[in-house]
């Protein structure tokens, strides 16, 4: 049996979207970068973000969609208490995660995941994928649970157990970045962050990744904050969508109220340029 939190049983309604619980909050986001000119004798700031205000449903995947440079990771890096705000309030079920004390932090940042990018900068590569995957796993568990975990981890994303005795660099694309999402999952994690997280596969990769996380969001009944250029998997994945232009979040609604009706005339622009 799977061991990772289930989603509670029963008949239940649906709840319309002004009734469903808000697991993130976004308020009015601002977050600048200090940055040095010439030989470092003069400093500007650069306004990374600017007012963002938004929120992820439990349950929902939420995509952020916009070009290189136009804040999407500075966002996913405030949320998971990376980077601090100057001003504005991330809020998780309702607390600002920027009061939280240590106690409280440590139990966000198991239950706010990430998946980046680059699995090869995600991985150590002096460690084997045992020792990846165990540093996820709760301390307090005996050997023989760890194991279970370990195993049940690989069998959600679909990796044999005979990959925890390799390194990383004996692995194949793919394999590392379903190793980077059991990890996320180790912690027992109710929503992931990914960033980017399969852009750098090719298609058909990026294809079995996708139906690899609906599959697991669907089981673990998951939230997913997924950030992305890339609007065709954007329109495979997301229940809504953001567009973020220049540090801004100048759109947001309903997939495909956003990909049919779009009433910016830069989302109109980024919809023309996916046809391509």
């Amino acid at each position: 049996m799977f061991w990772i939190r289930k989603p509670a049983s029963g008949n239940r309604k649906m709840k319309s979207n002004t009734d469903r619980e808000k697991l993130i909050e976004v308020k009015e986001l601002t977050v600048r970068y200090r940055q040095r000119n010439g030989f470092g004798l003069r400093e500007k700031t650069v306004e990374a973000l600017k007012d963002i205000s938004f929120f992820i449903h439990r349950g929902e995947t939420l995509a952020l969609v916009g070009e290189t440079g136009s804040g999407k990771s500075t966002i996913a890096m405030s949320i998971l208490h990376f980077v601090s705000p100057d001003s504005g309030k991330v809020l998780c079920s309702g607390e600002d995660i920027w009061k939280y004390k240590r106690a409280e932090l440590r139990a966000y940042h198991r239950k706010v995941q990430p998946v980046f990018q680059n699995a090869d900068e995600s991985l150590n590569p002096r460690l084997k994928i045992r020792l990846a995957l165990a540093d996820a796993v709760d301390p307090t568990l005996s050997s023989e649970e760890k194991s279970l975990r370990l195993r049940d981890c690989l069998s959600s994303v679909q990796l044999n157990e005979d990959i925890l005795t390799r390194f990383p660099h004996q692995l194949s694309g793919g394999q590392k970045q379903r190793v980077c999402i059991a990890r996320a999952l180790a912690t027992g994690s109710e929503m992931l962050v990914l960033d980017e997280a399969i852009s750098s596969q090719d298609l058909s990769l990026q294809a079995h990744l996708l139906k690899l996380l609906l599959e697991l969001k669907k089981k673990l009944s998951l939230t997913f904050f997924y950030i992305s250029h890339d609007l065709e998997t954007v329109r495979v994945i997301a229940d809504r969508v953001g567009i973020l232009k220049d540090g801004r979040l100048i759109e947001i609604g309903d997939k495909n109220e956003i990909f049919n009706s779009p009433k910016e005339s830069y989302t109109q622009l980024l919809l023309e340029r996916s046809r391509f």
